[in-house]
């Protein structure tokens, strides 16, 4: 599915990290160049580094493929609710990359949204492919890792 963990590392970055300030400007809309570097400097001491564990990615794309390939193969109980179903199959993935964190596991699903939506939140999981189907989910997931990497 995926081999380039670095390149998912960074999007992620792109898409968790802060903005920088505004350039300054002085009274003619020139770039006030000490004014600017202060403030950057300012922003940089405040700014929390972002890092990525490249092992944790690796884990996180190597379960949501596991994931994938569970949904695809899941016998459900008639006797259970069908999101519900799916939705374990989430969490359990979810506790998988995280060594069962349980502080952690929006950290899988804020990936996966981002991967998936481009956006940190997203809808209930179980409901999404309940509503989509488990095929059309698989494929469009596999689609965007894809997209993303080439």
């Amino acid at each position: 599915m995926l081999t380039q963990p670095n390149i998912l590392a960074a999007y992620l970055y792109l898409r968790t990290s802060v903005d920088m300030p505004a350039a300054i400007l002085d009274e003619d809309g020139n770039i006030d160049v000490a004014a600017d570097n202060a403030a950057i400097e300012a922003w940089s001491a405040e700014s929390d580094c972002f890092t990525v564990d490249i092992d944790r990615l690796q884990r996180f794309i190597v379960t949501t493929e596991e994931l994938l390939i569970n949904l695809e193969n899941l016998e459900l109980d008639p006797d259970e609710p069908v999101a519900a179903q799916y939705m374990t199959l989430f969490y359990d993935a979810a506790k998988d990359v995280f060594d069962h964190d349980k502080t952690q596991l929006r950290t899988y699903f804020a990936w996966l949204y981002f991967v998936i939506f481009q956006r940190k939140e997203g809808p209930r999981w179980g409901e999404f492919v309940q509503v989509h189907g488990v095929t059309n989910f698989t494929e469009f997931v596999r689609e965007r890792f894809r997209q993303l990497l080439t």
